[in-house]
């Protein structure tokens, strides 16, 4: 059973031959994790893709959901509440 498939059957509530670990993991944590530069994560294509294959080979048993991606959100939201971004 790939971990995708036991990902999706623990999902379901279907029995599995073990406890998969799925993980979001995203903009904020990867450029730091790597040893980059956020904006330069955020801001170079080949950063961004370093980070996230960097991230896919170091916990191949790892379902990371849902998936690749960029979370500018983060950083946006707050400031709708009037937080000043920096």
């Amino acid at each position: 059973m790939d971990k995708w498939e036991r990902f999706l059957k623990t999902a379901n509530f279907e029995q599995t031959d073990e406890v998969p670990i799925a993980l979001i993991v995203d903009s904020p944590s990867l450029p730091g994790f790597i040893g980059t530069n956020t904006l330069k994560y955020y801001l170079l294509q080949e950063e961004w893709i370093k980070a996230n294959l960097f991230v896919l080979n170091k916990f191949p048993e790892i379902v990371f959901f849902p998936g690749f991606w960029v979370e500018y959100g983060m950083l946006i939201e707050p400031s709708a509440f009037g937080c000043k971004l920096k």
